[in-house]
């Protein structure tokens, strides 16, 4: 039996503690019917994100059916991975370490662990780099010594003797045989420099078939203690360079209805003179070897429109119109040993025909240009439409017998064609090349002779040449043409295919200016300046 008194205090007691009574029913009887809280859901979703990042194989498991279905969560919504709790994961001496935590396993091996757990700690905020050092800008190039008007026209001069230093040595065979050892040889002081200034340089030979060789050359002197260079290059003189050269006159011959426009060149005496007035015209500087005396009545013709110059000295014809070094030029080489027909069709490429026994091929003209050599005393027949660069050899005779033309004639063209013999070229007769003008686009070099056969016909139109003229000696053209050769400027900077050189060299520009060098004994650098027309 319970006194009043006490058992009022007991029953308000029970009052005030049923909230407390509630809190814990709930939290503890019914806390395996209610789903975890969404923190323990997205820590258990980084765990899934972060195992496969680490090399560690997750295993999801299918969540009780009382649970409700977690729609997946993109993984660039999750929060940063969370370490899993102690109580978790623990170290054992076991291979492998089950974590278990509803409603995922994640199965970890315990030699990834360490890395596991890595990758999931927050990243430590990275240290500062250190502030970069100021670094020094580099110190400006000393600007270009401007020439002095004397000191240009000193250099023209020394120029001048190293060109005469380089021509007086037979190279005209032969730029193959030049190297740079023959102007490093050279004594500056003979060209007219000062002793302690250094002379280098460096020789370029042409790299394809329509290429010339360059020497480049260094000038070096010290000023004001440090190395200055100027630099020059020089550019060989193919024959080429002249839209007509002859190196004999035939003193039968006589100048008439000729127009050269471009430059002409004579190794002997000239038969300007005519029984009619002379109507022949010179758009080219004219140059003469031997120190022939022109009347007035010639020079006060006109014909002269560039100038006439005598006594400039001899340029040696090649001892051989094909030196060897370029059938190693990457061209494709045809060689045939039988009197041919070459009848060029364009992009078609060459039919040729043996004119013996009437067999017949093709060739194809490559990027790299084609050569075509005749061996023996094979003679050519040639005429069409040419594409590509394409040099024909003859050790005997080419034998002309229609129009030669460029497929594509302008400035910017890679059509080149040369025909090169050690003998002759001929236009043939007028049975075979038909009445009318007759046009060649080429580069011709007959060593021995060009000629026109029957030119005493009557007279039938102009042969007009377009590109060069070279040849030992000439035959009498009219009254059966006319003649017009007109210079091809693409051979100011390139050659028809393997077209003989003088062995000659030009300036082609050089700096009037000293320019402060660090390694004065690199090789020469190729100039950029133009100089053009700066020596005689």
């Amino acid at each position: 039996m319970v006194r009043r008194p006490l058992f009022w205090a007991l029953l308000i007691s029970f009052v005030l503690h049923m909230p407390v009574l509630a809190i814990v029913a709930t939290d503890g009887w019914f806390a395996p019917d209610q789903p975890e809280p969404a923190q323990m859901q997205m820590t258990l979703l980084a765990a899934a994100e972060l195992a496969p990042t680490a090399g560690v194989e997750a295993a999801p498991a299918p969540p009780p059916a009382s649970l409700p279905a977690v729609e997946p969560v993109p993984a660039s919504s999750l929060p940063a991975p969370v370490r899993f709790p102690d109580t978790v994961i623990r170290p054992a001496p076991a291979e492998t370490i089950v974590a278990v935590n509803q409603p995922q396993i994640v199965q970890i091996t315990a030699a990834r662990l360490p890395a596991l757990q890595a990758a999931a700690d927050p990243a430590p905020d990275p240290a500062p780099d250190p502030a970069p050092e100021p670094r020094s800008s580099p110190e400006p190039a000393p600007p270009p010594i401007q020439m002095a008007a004397d000191e240009v026209a000193a250099m023209h001069e020394v120029i001048g003797r190293l060109l005469q230093h380089l021509h007086e040595h037979e190279l005209n065979e032969h730029a193959e045989n030049f190297s740079s050892d023959r102007v490093a040889a050279i004594d500056p002081q003979a060209l007219g420099l000062s002793a302690n200034d250094t002379l280098d340089a460096r020789f370029e030979r042409a790299s394809d078939l329509t290429g010339l060789s360059h020497i480049d050359v260094a000038v070096t002197r010290r000023i004001e203690g440090e190395p200055h260079q100027i630099r020059i290059r020089l550019q060989e003189r193919a024959l080429s360079h002249y839209a007509k050269f002859i190196n004999r006159w035939d003193a039968e011959v006589t100048l008439s209805n000729d127009r050269v426009d471009g430059r002409f060149h004579a190794n002997s005496e000239v038969n300007f003179e005519s029984i009619a007035n002379p109507r022949s015209l010179f758009n080219g500087e004219v140059t003469i070897a031997r120190r022939q005396a022109l009347t007035r009545r010639v020079r006060d013709s006109g014909m002269f429109v560039a100038g006439v110059r005598t006594g400039t000295g001899r340029i040696a014809l090649p001892q051989t119109a094909l030196p060897s070094h370029w059938l190693e030029s990457g061209a494709d080489v045809l060689m045939l040993s039988e009197d041919t027909r070459l009848d060029f069709q364009g992009a078609a490429g060459i039919v040729w025909t043996d004119m013996d026994n009437g067999e017949q091929g093709r060739v194809l003209v490559p990027e790299a240009g084609l050569i075509i050599a005749g061996t023996d005393r094979a003679r050519f027949e040639l005429s069409g439409d040419v594409a590509g660069r394409v040099l024909v050899y003859s050790p005997q005779r080419h034998m002309i017998t229609g129009n030669l033309l460029y497929v594509d004639a302008t400035q910017t063209s890679d059509d080149y064609l040369a025909l090169v013999s050690d003998g002759s070229i001929e236009i043939a007769s007028s049975t075979v090349t038909g009445p009318g003008d007759l046009r060649i686009e080429a580069g011709l070099f007959a060593r021995d002779r060009f000629s026109v056969r029957r030119f005493s016909d009557r007279h039938q139109g102009v042969l007009h040449v377009y590109g060069a003229l070279v040849a030992g000696s000439v035959s009498a053209t009219e009254p059966r043409y006319s003649t017009h050769i007109e210079y091809d400027p693409r051979f100011e900077h390139n050659r028809p295919p393997a077209f003989p050189g003088t062995g000659l060299f030009d300036v082609q520009a050089w700096d009037q200016h000293w320019t402060a060098v660090s390694d004065p004994d690199a090789q020469p650098a190729v100039v950029v300046d133009n100089a053009a027309g700066l020596l005689p």
